[in-house]
């Protein structure tokens, strides 16, 4: 059954239900703009409170007790200005379910705070795998790109030494001309030079006795090698001292005396402090000569590094057989000396010498020292 009681006119009703819900829809769209739900609520049933015992409401405490909550339905019918209970009631379902929109509405910007950040996170989580893959791809690229470096360096190093060559003008070393010593040069000591441009090379032989005149070869190593330490080695005291007035040696270190003589090999061990990088007999090819220096010299050379020996073509004629020492006789021949290696390297499967490898070519051949970083596993 419902009980229906009288205020004093069916406006003021209105009117005070207008003012009613005024303070809960304002408090609604604060709480929805700042999303401090909690909070707001109980500010809001705080300034309710003062505003509704305003004068101008003439509302009874059980009157907005019924709003706030504090009143219970017997104390409203106890109420003798009480207002029509059950169309209150239909406004305070209408409150509350406007207040239940805003909770919902706080729920809503919660979750969706929430999937933002994992998105974030995600996102994130992506851009680190992402740069990952991309740091590993470029390692590899650069991996790829040093090895295509590495391998254009072999395949164009012979023309990277004619082209130096020419580039110098003549007259040209016979390295190029009578022989052909592009093809070890190019194959080994110009991509050699690219891993270690401060490589400590030592050549024996300045050409003082070549038809052109000394120092052919200089200007090709000058050119190539622009960081390198570079040492040049000559019989010839007298063609050194003016090769080097001329400005020919410029940047070059010098030893004088004979490759074949133990003592000043000894001296130009000290002079120059040894551990070469690279050597390059290319002096007086004697056998003996030749012999005698690389058993002095191939011990100063650094693990990895290349020896090379020229003109060996000339080793059994009898010119070239006529020095000898106390280190070898006038029959000893290099070559013969150099195929025992090679039998060495093939048959020695114990690894008992230094030398990695030996690699020749029409009248030459280079050595190369083992590197113990790179040992067999």
């Amino acid at each position: 059954t419902l009980h229906y009681y009288n205020l004093s006119s069916s406006s003021s009703i209105m009117q005070q239900r207008q003012q009613l819900l005024a303070p809960a829809i304002c408090a609604g769209l604060v709480f929805f703009v700042l999303g401090y739900t909690s909070s707001l609520l109980n500010g809001f049933a705080r300034c309710s409170s003062n505003y509704m015992y305003n004068e101008d409401l003439n509302l009874s405490p059980a009157q907005f007790g019924i709003v706030s909550g504090t009143t219970t339905p017997k104390q409203l019918l106890q109420d003798e200005n009480a207002i029509d209970v059950n169309e209150l009631i239909e406004q305070i379902k209408l409150l509350q379910d406007n207040i239940s929109a805003v909770s919902k509405l706080g729920e809503l910007v919660e979750s969706l705070q929430k999937a933002l950040n994992e998105a974030k996170m995600l996102h994130s989580s992506a851009m680190n795998e992402q740069e990952g893959e991309e740091s590993s791809t470029l390692s590899a690229a650069g991996s790829d790109q040093l090895l295509m470096k590495d391998l254009q360096d072999v395949l164009y190093g012979r023309k990277v030494f004619l082209d130096t060559v020419r580039a110098q003008g003549k007259p040209f070393t016979d390295k190029v001309t009578t022989h052909a010593y592009q093809t070890m040069y190019g194959q080994y000591l110009i991509p050699f030079y690219k891993r270690n441009p401060k490589m400590k090379m030592l050549e024996i032989g300045l050409g003082c006795n070549m038809k052109y005149g000394p120092g052919a070869s200089v200007k090709v190593w000058k050119a190539l090698f622009l960081q390198a330490d570079l040492w040049e080695a000559e019989y010839s005291g007298e063609c050194v001292d003016k090769a080097s007035q001329s400005n020919m040696l410029d940047g070059f270190s010098t030893l004088v005396g004979d490759q074949g003589n133990e003592r000043v090999l000894d001296d130009w061990i000290k002079k120059s402090g040894g551990n070469f990088d690279v050597i390059i007999d290319d002096g007086g090819h004697q056998n003996c000569q030749i012999y005698t220096s690389f058993v002095k010299l191939w011990p100063t050379l650094k693990p990895g590094g290349l020896y090379f020996i020229e003109d060996m073509q000339v080793a059994k004629w009898s010119e070239y057989m006529s020095f000898a020492n106390a280190m070898c006789n006038h029959t000893f021949v290099m070559p013969e000396y150099l195929k025992g290696i090679f039998d060495d390297l093939i048959y020695d499967s114990e690894r008992k010498g230094d030398i990695e490898f030996m690699s020749c070519q029409s009248e030459a051949c280079v050595l190369g020292k083992r590197d113990p970083q790179y040992a067999a596993l």
